[in-house]
């Protein structure tokens, strides 16, 4: 048992003291601190989102005669918010020439009640307003269809606005949330074992040439240079772990009110105790079986002079 606190206290103290493992800690904890802290600070460098209409790109509506255009402009500017939407009662020609002069974007021209134009001078293939003023007509047509039955328009308005609400009860596990779960503690322990496996090979492979611990080789029996090794391993990836899992809770708390509209975030902060306690057995076992192939691996190239191995 002595053998054993020698190793883990020499193996341990090399570990926090590496320069590389403190560098690594302090850079991720950085990392996460500007990734938590970003909604808050991003708030202080936005301009006024109340944009000026005449910064917005012109759109022009025809609509035919004897329609009713402030319902149509009301409409088009519901589906269009990134548009200055003018009613033009203008001929196709000139709606054409105001395109083509750049004075408009783009133009619409309501062919009928079911059927529109769309003109504009370069159609892009990421273009989507067809798309939305078809959307848009639809709830012109349903609009005056109520309105032609003697609904008033706000009766109108209030039926074509109506908000579903819906309740979700699941009465067992949430899949989404777990897989999120899963898949932040995998990568967090796949990351955190393969880096310090990799560090313990290393170490061990770099023995034989250090004399600093020759000593300590050879009077060490092989259990205690085995679970010495491997569990000042786990001990550091252990508070590697906290260190940024840890700030990141921290916060997360602080800034809660910043990510309160992201579900995937509050989701990941949201961990059941239970996943945790999961979650540390499954990095204790997954250090116990990696890091032993590692040293397995090292052993015979770097300890068999010593005996300790052999």
């Amino acid at each position: 048992m002595k053998q054993f606190g020698k190793i883990l206290k020499f193996e341990l103290t090399y570990y926090l003291k590496n320069k590389i493992f403190i560098g690594t800690t302090l850079l991720l904890v950085l990392v996460i601190a500007a990734v938590m802290c970003w909604p808050m600070y991003s708030g202080l460098f936005q301009k006024d989102e109340t944009t000026d209409s005449a910064d917005l790109p012109v759109m022009l509506v025809a609509s035919q005669p004897g329609e009713d255009t402030a319902l149509i402009g009301d409409i088009f500017r519901q589906a269009f918010p990134g548009y200055e939407v003018r009613v033009a009662d203008m001929e196709e020609e000139r709606l054409k020439e105001a395109v083509l002069s750049g004075e408009a974007e783009c133009a619409f021209v309501l062919d009928a009640a079911d059927a529109f134009t769309y003109y504009v001078n370069n159609l892009s293939m990421y273009d989507a307003n067809a798309v939305t003023a078809q959307s848009a007509m639809q709830r012109l047509y349903q609009t005056r269809t109520l309105l032609a039955s003697g609904m008033s328009v706000q009766d109108a308005s209030a039926v074509m606005d109506v908000s579903i609400r819906a309740t979700v009860a699941s009465l067992g596990k949430n899949q989404a949330d777990n897989f999120f779960y899963t898949y932040a503690m995998i990568f967090a322990l796949y990351m955190v074992i393969m880096l310090y496996g990799q560090m313990v090979a290393t170490n061990v492979a770099t023995e034989k040439s250090s004399r600093a611990m020759e000593v300590l080789i050879t009077s060490a029996r092989p259990t205690s240079m085995m679970f010495g090794k491997v569990l000042a391993s786990c001990l550091a990836g252990f508070v590697q772990i906290a260190a940024v899992f840890g700030s990141a809770l921290v916060l997360y708390h602080i800034n809660r009110d910043y990510w309160a509209g992201n579900p995937l975030v509050q989701s990941l902060f949201n961990i059941p105790p239970e996943l945790l306690a999961y979650m540390l057995i499954f990095f204790v076992l997954g250090f116990l079986i990696s890091e032993e192939e590692d040293l397995a691996l090292g052993r015979g190239t770097s300890l068999d002079h010593s005996g300790a191995f052999a």
